[in-house]
């Protein structure tokens, strides 16, 4: 979970889109795969079975027709009186070979007397173990004698060879009740090896008698003659079914036992898993191409749905940043593009409503201004006449008409239509009031300006330096008997314009000069609190005054101001 929380969306978008087509591709493949596995196996466990079934009923059908014929030789009157004296076996010969007719290279037929006079073989000899009557009441011999009819044996496959016979089948011929002689018949290898290999895959297949006596082994024959080659009895229960031998292949063991004889048949299965691999690998092939298709679908699906929502992020970001010209492409009619559709709406009502904004600031702001200024305009002409006044009083009458004709120029300035004059103007400004002011104030006042000369053609708020010359004058040099000076000083500082005012005079308080700057001073503080709110209004956070204690005595006010352009702009 941390991963996938860890992970980009358009990542987690591609991931579940791939998930989602991959994984089911993946189980019907698995389930293909494992369908066939199965049909493969479990139809050639079905073959292994038929083909044991049908090979235990030949045997049984042919050792049944093998047996009859015995029972027909032992029953023959030629026969029967042939056991008791001895002379021409040209019958017995002949109903012999008639009654064998087909089968002499599956079976060799004896007729034995008990005391062993009559010995007729279809075969090239007779088997040692068959003289009589040294071996009479021993093996097959005391079983025939024992039974009424035909017994079928399992031969000692010691004493035969690997390529000898496999069964023996003897019945004991009777004359009124008593045994006078025995018809043997010896099973070839081939008779059963033929019914094997054409009813089952003999190479696979294994033939027990009743006792688990290994007869018939078609991979193995030096294995033949022992129980131990056999799997466990737990295993060969019942008279049918099957059982995993284990290894890679899958393969088992089907058997069969006869209910006649209790022959067991046992066949392996041979699965052949070519048909699986192949069908195993046409699957690889679709699925690689399939995932691979997946793939291409999955990238272009996850791209076009998280391409419109990066955009928008993007424009969020954007916006978030103050760019308000960002504008998202709507290529689709569907939710997403509703969404580019309405964040594009967003905007532009946003630009809409911050040019109303910015226009209202902007109308506010120029009758802000214009409200400091009318109120800087009847201060300074206040302040003017109330000198000319006390001048009449005096009976200075010429310095009455010398500061009303300075007064009417400086009015002609002062009065004009113009919000921003070039620095050189403004200096213009001061220095008629400053010759009012030395009218009353005679040889006591001293005043030197000092502006850079890059400064004189950038502009700046009429009326912005003159407030601070006479603060500088009325209220700090006024009441003293000394000298007073006032220095005014202009320089660049990057996109600032900065002036200072320095005087000698008596100074001023930190708390009173933050009071003149918030209006809290009262009338008297009137202009330096103007200039302050021109300056910010014009400007930005930097602008304004700063009223600092000059070294030695007396006041220094600082006014920064943001560039403005030159006159022509």
């Amino acid at each position: 979970m941390r991963l996938l929380r860890s992970m980009k969306y358009r990542k987690r978008l591609l991931a579940g889109i791939v998930l989602i087509g991959v994984v089911p591709i993946w189980l019907i493949s698995a389930g293909i795969l494992g369908i066939v596995h199965h049909y493969i196996r479990t139809s050639e466990i079905l073959r292994c079975e038929q083909d044991a079934r049908k090979a235990s009923v030949e045997l049984e059908e042919v050792l049944s027709r093998y047996v009859n014929l015995c029972d027909l030789l032992a029953e023959s009157p030629v026969i029967i009186e042939q056991m008791e004296k001895t002379g021409d076996l040209q019958e017995v010969y002949a109903q012999m070979y008639l009654l064998m007719r087909g089968n002499h290279e599956n079976a060799v037929l004896h007729i034995l007397s008990c005391d062993g006079r009559v010995r007729i073989s279809t075969g090239n000899h007779i088997p040692r173990d068959y003289g009589l009557p040294a071996h009479n009441g021993w093996g097959i011999f005391r079983q025939a004698t024992e039974e009424n009819g035909a017994i079928l044996s399992a031969r000692d496959r010691t004493k035969v060879g690997a390529y000898g016979p496999l069964f023996s089948i003897c019945r004991a011929i009777r004359k009124d009740g008593a045994v006078v002689g025995y018809v043997v018949m010896d099973i070839q290898r081939a008779a059963l090896q033929s019914i094997l290999f054409r009813e089952a895959g003999a190479p696979a297949v294994m033939l027990a008698d009743r006792y688990n006596y290994v007869v018939y082994n078609g991979r193995n024959p030096q294995a033949e003659g022992f129980a131990a080659a056999l799997p466990p009895r737990e295993k060969l229960r019942g008279a049918f079914g099957s059982f995993p031998i284990g290894g890679a292949e899958g393969n088992q063991v089907c058997f069969v036992r006869s209910s006649r004889y209790g022959l067991l048949v046992l066949e392996q299965t041979n699965i052949d898993w070519s048909i699986f691999w192949y069908v195993f690998q046409a699957v690889l092939l679709v699925d690689t191409v399939v995932i691979a298709a997946i793939l291409l679908f999955s990238s272009w699906l996850s791209r076009s749905l998280w391409s419109p929502l990066a955009d928008l992020a993007d424009g969020i970001e954007r916006v978030r940043h103050n760019d308000f010209a960002a504008a998202l492409p709507v290529r689709r009619r569907d939710e997403i593009g509703r969404l580019a559709y309405g964040f594009n709406k967003m905007v532009r009502h946003i630009r809409r409503l911050l040019r109303e904004v910015k226009s209202k600031e902007q109308a506010l702001r120029i009758a802000q201004m214009r409200s400091f200024q009318e109120q800087v305009k009847p201060h300074f002409i206040y302040n003017t006449l109330d000198m000319i006044k006390w001048s009449a009083k005096l009976g200075d009458t010429g310095s009455v008409a010398e500061l009303a004709v300075a007064l009417g120029k400086l009015m002609r300035k002062v009065l004009g239509t113009q919000e921003f004059i070039p620095v050189c103007e403004e200096c213009e400004i001061l220095e008629a009031y400053i010759a009012i002011q030395k009218k009353r104030f005679s040889d006591r006042l001293c005043v030197s300006i000092d502006i850079a000369e890059e400064m004189q053609p950038l502009l700046l708020p009429k009326l912005i330096l003159q407030p601070l010359v006479e603060n500088a004058i009325v209220h700090g040099i006024e009441d003293q008997q000394t000298m007073g000076k006032v220095e005014i000083v202009g320089e660049m500082k990057g996109e600032y314009m900065v002036f200072s005012v320095r005087d000698n005079g008596r100074g001023m308080e930190a708390a009173r000069a933050e009071e003149c700057l918030s209006n809290a001073a009262g009338p008297a503080h009137i202009g330096m609190h103007n200039v302050h709110m021109r300056a910010k209004l014009y400007g930005d956070a930097s602008c304004g005054l700063q009223i600092r204690t000059a070294p030695g005595g007396g006041m220094e006010v600082w006014l920064t101001l943001l560039r403005q352009g030159g006159a022509r702009s």
